[in-house]
């Protein structure tokens, strides 16, 4: 999408994302303007949600933003924790826990013990990361019952997810997606751990011959050498940040379920979804249960596009989608019916063969693809309306326009059909644009079916808005059957 945006309106667009103003570039030239020229200008960070509890108010320098304090944050980490000589500190350390290692992987070879050896590098990182940072190693479950890596992968999938409040502010205090209370949760993990950590340092500080991070940190605390405000919030800060990077460069090895479930149920806003993820559970939903699962959610866009869910697409199963399925099979897609257009499309194809024989004459260029585009477009608007129409017809932008417009606003997921107290509020505009198309598209459809009852007796082939009319005055379907049933009929086909 952005890519089409940006071949319409140039590599630097200004959009707005909620309330939020957004600057995209999508040029070489364009890009080292913004991340060499002008880097300073666009090197601060936005105060998410998120970072408020995870960073401590932002005080590590991931989510700190571009100035003085950043700045300073960084020097101190360079000089005092991931100098060489400071990591250089460590490799007695890591001699021993890499010996170690070896001597496991030998046992085991002694004995022909098969081994995952991605989950033992694994291991062997985390413990090398606490012994580092918290000068002892930590079991899973030490964090949180969940384990490190469950937590650390929580926080991250946290962070990472977009939040609504970010983009309006006024929804922030209504939570909807739940983020807020989950990455709390989270940080009060990570507090009482890191907490926990410090208090143990601090007791046993004169005990300690190597000085891990936490150590360190909390020297340059007492001592005030920091140059600027830092208290134990800096110091839990630096720490996660650190150790969560650390952990997440580690090799990513993924323990293996004792039991997969091949669905599973969740929820998207308020409405309850079912995910299936083998041959086994989609033949169950698509074959054995298949009347179960064939309804269509009640959408936003349907209830305009398609006239209240009144065509075959939308339409939920049940008596009306079984009547509407039966007359489109019997009245307008019959063999008969279709074979009554076969002169039509032998005139149509004629017309198309001697424009190219014309263009051959004259050594003239052809898209032949516009070409058969055109003639299939053609023999659409005879087929359904008994005539040919012109792009513009429908309106000024094109036929193809406006139906890729509301194809567009179909296809785009609209928050309110997941949180319906959000529907009033449109955040998205996509209400607005599908009752503009489908305005659109109903005035044009009542012109042709006016325009078809005035002259019904001047036609000699039958189109479809002919059949359906017919159908419509003659009460023939068998349920009730309108103006807006025959337009949902016409607009899908077409």
């Amino acid at each position: 999408m952005l890519h089409h945006l940006a071949q319409k309106h140039g590599p630097i667009m200004h959009m707005r994302l909620g309330y939020v103003p957004v600057v995209v570039v999508s040029s070489p030239a364009a890009a080292e303007l913004v991340l060499k020229t002008h880097d300073l200008v666009f090197s601060g960070r936005p105060r998410l949600q998120a970072s408020k509890y995870i960073s401590y108010d932002q005080r590590n320098i991931i989510f700190a933003s571009y100035g003085p304090y950043w700045r300073n944050m960084r020097k101190l980490c360079t000089l005092e924790l991931l100098s060489h000589l400071k990591i250089k500190q460590f490799q007695p350390m890591r001699r021993t826990e890499l010996g170690l290692l070896v001597s496991s992987l030998k046992q085991a070879a002694e004995i022909h013990e098969i081994v995952d050896v991605s989950a033992k590098i694994a291991a062997l990182s985390g413990d090398m990361t606490c012994l580092m940072v918290f000068g002892r190693k930590y079991v899973d479950n030490d964090l949180d019952e969940k384990g490190f890596k469950a937590v650390i992968e929580e926080a991250l999938q946290v962070v990472a997810t977009p939040n609504l409040g970010n983009y309006f502010p006024c929804l922030r205090v209504l939570d909807l997606q739940g983020l807020t209370r989950s990455v709390k949760r989270v940080s009060k993990t990570f507090d009482e751990f890191l907490e926990k950590i410090i208090d143990d340092h601090v007791q046993n500080k004169e005990n300690n011959e190597t000085q891990d991070f936490v150590h360190t940190m909390m020297g340059i605390m007492e001592s005030g050498e920091a140059g600027f405000e830092f208290d134990r919030r800096n110091v839990k800060a630096v720490l996660l940040a650190i150790s969560t990077c650390l952990q997440k460069t580690s090799p990513n090895v993924t323990p293996s379920s004792p039991k997969t479930w091949p669905y599973h149920a969740h929820a998207l806003g308020y409405v309850p979804v079912v995910v299936v993820s083998s041959p086994a559970a989609a033949e169950l939903v698509l074959k054995t249960h298949d009347l179960v699962f064939s309804g269509r959610p009640r959408l936003q866009a349907s209830k305009y596009i398609s006239y209240d869910q009144r065509n075959i697409i939308f339409a939920s199963y049940g008596p009306y989608w079984r009547n509407m399925r039966k007359l489109c099979t019997l009245e307008l897609l019959s063999h008969l019916k279709i074979k009554q257009f076969q002169p039509m499309r032998r005139t149509e194809l004629g017309l198309l063969v001697s424009s190219l024989k014309q263009a051959a004459k004259i050594h003239e260029i052809v898209d032949v693809s516009a070409k058969i585009a055109a003639l299939s477009g053609d023999m659409t608007c005879l087929m359904v309306f008994g005539r040919k129409y012109v792009d513009n017809d429908l309106d000024e932008k094109g036929f193809k326009a406006v139906i890729e417009e509301a194809l567009q606003v179909v296809a785009t997921p609209n928050l309110g059909n997941y949180f319906p107290c959000l529907r009033v509020l449109d955040l998205q505009g996509l209400t607005r644009s599908v009752k503009r198309v489908s305005k659109t598209f109903d005035e044009f459809l009542e012109k042709i079916i006016d325009d078809h009852v005035q002259n019904k007796e001047n036609n000699e082939t039958q189109d479809f808005v002919h059949t359906m009319m017919g159908i419509m005055e003659s009460g023939e379907a068998g349920f009730e059957f309108d103006r807006r049933n025959v337009k949902a009929v016409l607009l899908t086909l077409k």
